[in-house]
C-alpha cells in the first residue's frame, strides 16, 4: 500500500469569529463589543444604504455602536472613494468598520482600515509582481481600525487578508496598466464575519448567483493552488460539496437554502489567503475575472462562469488540476473520464444559475482584444498563485480566451 505523504506547508489560522443564523444581526452590538468597537462606521454601496431590509437590521443591531454610514461604495473600488471613506472616518470619530454588502464594499472597508493609519503614498501599500513573478508584499506595521464583515452575497470575498483598489485611468492606460496588486496585511483580516441569510436573500437573485459563481471558484482554485495544504483542502473539498447541492436551487430558494449556500461558501473560501504567511490562494480563473471585470460591464462572477471550464480543461491536460480531489468534492469520481465530468458539473451549476456562457456576450467585447486581455491577465498576482510547475503563456491564455468566445 503506497501512503501518501502530504508536502511541507505553513498555515496560520485567521483571527476571524463567525456567527451565523437568520437573524443573528440582531446581536451585532455584541459582535463590535468583543472587537471592542466602540464607534462604527458603516460602509456599503448606495443602493443597500438606500434599502429598508438590510440597512435598518444593521443599524438597529449594531445600536449606540453606529458612528454614521458611509454608502458610497461601487464595483469600481476607486482609490477616491477609500480616500473619502477616510476622511468620514476622522469627521465622525469611527475606531472601527462595518463592511456591509458584496466584495466591493468589503474591498473599499479594508482599504479604509489601511489609508486610515499608514502613511505615504498609496500604491506603495499594494503588492507588486516583478517580470520574473517574484511577490513582493510590503511590511505594514501600524496597528488598523478593526472591521467586521457583513457579507449580503455569496463571493467569499469577506475571507482575505487583502484589498484590491482601482485607480483613475488617464491617458491611453488601460486599468491593468494602473492598478496594483492587492493590499496584503494580516491586520485587515475582518475581526468577524456575521451570515445571516435573511440578509443575504434581499440581495437580487441575477447579483446573488454570480457572486455564488465566485464563491464556488475559490474553492475550486483552493485546491489547485500552489499554497494549498490538507487542511484547506479539507474544508474546500466539504464546501464544493455542499455547493454542488445547493447552487442548482439557488435561484428561487428559500432562506434555508441560501443560508446553505452561505455555509458552502464559507467552507469553500476558508483560508484563502493566509493571515500572516499572506499565501493567497485564488489564482487563475480569479486573474481573467479581474481583468476582464474591469474593463467590462460584467460582474466578476459571471466572467468566471464563463472561462471556469476551460481554464480547468486546460489544467487538466497539463496534469495541474487535483482531478481526483475536485472529483471526489462534485460527486463524479466513479466516471470513466473524471476530468470531463468535473467540467461537465461545472456547466451544469453554471447553466443551473443561468450566468452567461460565453465571452461574445458580454458588451463591448471584441474577439480582435483577446491578446491584450491576455496579457493583463499574465500581470494579475493571481497567477502567481497557480500550480507551482504550470507554465502559462500568452498563447496558453489567448486560446483559452478564444475557447470560450
Amino acid at each position: 500500500m503506497t501512503r501518501l505523504v502530504p508536502p511541507s506547508f505553513e498555515y496560520a489560522y485567521g483571527p476571524s469569529t463567525v456567527r451565523y443564523g437568520s437573524g443573528c444581526i440582531e446581536h451585532l452590538v455584541d459582535t463590535l463589543d468583543r472587537a471592542n468597537i466602540e464607534r462604527a462606521l458603516v460602509v456599503c454601496g448606495r443602493t443597500v444604504g438606500a434599502t429598508d431590509a438590510v440597512i435598518n437590521p444593521v443599524l438597529d443591531g449594531a445600536g449606540d455602536r453606529v458612528a454614521g454610514v458611509f454608502a458610497e461604495t461601487t464595483p469600481t473600488k476607486s482609490i477616491d472613494t477609500v480616500r473619502q471613506g477616510v476622511t468620514q472616518m476622522s469627521e465622525v470619530d469611527a475606531d472601527g468598520l462595518i463592511a456591509l454588502g458584496g466584495g466591493s464594499s468589503m474591498d473599499v472597508a479594508r482599504a479604509m482600515s489601511v489609508l486610515a493609519v499608514e502613511e505615504g503614498d498609496p500604491r506603495s501599500l499594494h503588492a507588486t509582481v516583478d517580470p520574473s513573478g517574484e511577490l513582493t508584499v510590503p511590511e505594514l506595521t501600524e496597528p488598523k481600525p478593526p472591521v467586521v464583515a457583513v457579507p449580503t452575497t455569496l463571493s467569499g470575498a469577506e475571507l482575505t487578508s487583502a484589498a484590491g483598489v482601482n485607480y483613475p485611468t488617464s491617458g491611453g492606460e488601460t486599468a491593468e496598466d494602473v492598478r496594483a496588486g492587492p493590499i496584503y496585511d494580516p491586520k485587515i483580516v475582518p475581526a468577524a464575519l456575521v451570515y445571516d441569510p435573511s440578509l443575504i436573500r434581499t440581495t437580487p437573485e441575477e447579483i446573488l448567483a454570480a457572486s455564488a459563481m465566485n464563491g464556488m471558484d475559490h474553492g475550486i482554485e483552493m485546491l489547485y493552488s500552489r499554497h494549498a495544504n490538507p487542511l484547506t483542502d479539507s474544508v474546500a473539498v466539504h464546501g464544493l460539496r455542499i455547493l454542488d447541492e445547493t447552487l442548482p436551487v439557488l435561484r428561487g430558494g428559500d432562506e434555508d437554502a441560501i443560508g446553505q449556500a452561505a455555509v458552502g461558501v464559507y467552507l469553500a473560501s476558508y483560508g484563502l489567503i493566509d493571515p500572516v504567511v499572506n499565501a493567497n490562494k485564488y489564482n487563475i480563473i480569479h486573474a481573467f475575472g479581474h481583468i476582464i471585470s474591469r474593463q467590462y460591464p460584467i460582474q466578476q462572477g459571471g466572467v468566471h462562469a464563463i472561462v471556469a471550464p476551460h481554464v480547468l480543461e486546460f489544467l487538466f491536460e497539463q496534469g495541474a488540476g487535483r482531478v481526483s480531489l475536485l472529483a471526489e468534492a462534485f460527486g463524479v469520481t466513479g466516471a470513466s473520464d473524471p476530468a470531463s465530468a468535473v467540467v461537465d458539473r461545472v456547466v451544469s451549476l453554471r447553466d443551473s444559475l443561468e450566468l452567461p456562457a460565453s465571452l461574445r456576450s458580454v458588451e463591448g467585447l471584441e474577439r480582435d482584444v483577446l491578446e491584450d486581455i491576455a496579457a493583463g491577465i499574465l500581470k494579475d498576482v493571481g497567477v502567481h498563485n497557480g500550480p507551482a510547475d504550470l507554465d502559462l503563456t500568452k498563447a496558453a491564455v489567448t486560446q483559452i480566451l478564444s475557447d470560450a468566445w
